[in-house]
């Protein structure tokens, strides 16, 4: 019973230093969302992508996702800066 009370006050006063240690710390994070247009290439605009054929079976929960199908949109005047 002794021994089970000492590893309680050590862990006790090791998360109380952990606490107090973090309390000096200041993290700041800041940012900005920029709105730069840009055009979809007149070659990108009308395509199909075909998702091939997939059983119901192949998505038995919410979130199954069927086998990647590759395609491409190219943009063009794609601005990165005022």
């Amino acid at each position: 019973m002794k021994y089970n009370n000492i590893i309680f006050l050590g862990l006790c006063l090791g998360l109380t230093t952990y606490s107090a240690l973090s309390a000096d710390s200041v993290i700041k994070i800041s940012g900005r969302v920029l709105d730069y247009g840009c055009t979809v290439s007149s070659d990108s605009l009308n395509f199909t992508v075909d998702l091939q054929k997939n059983s119901a079976r192949q998505f038995p929960t919410t979130g199954s996702t069927s086998p990647a199908v590759p395609f491409q949109i190219t943009l063009r005047k794609v601005r990165t800066s005022p």
